[in-house]
């Protein structure tokens, strides 16, 4: 009985350990694709007023 219990705690431990590190590698794949979207926002704020202007250029030269 005792061997039981303490392969319950052994098994139930190992549990904790695996679910931290799927956990780990989860939050860590999150927070590199945070990272990199942030970097890219800008790039596409920047590429749509680009296309913006472009658009009202183009509509500005159509009228003439």
């Amino acid at each position: 009985m005792v061997e039981k219990l303490y392969g319950m705690k052994v098994e139930r431990s190992l549990k904790q350990v695996f679910d931290a590190i799927r956990f780990h590698n989860i939050q860590e794949k999150f927070e590199t694709a945070r990272s990199e979207l942030e970097l890219r926002i800008p790039e596409r704020e920047e590429l749509e007023n680009k296309k913006e202007r472009m658009i009202k250029t183009s509509a500005t030269k159509q009228k003439k």
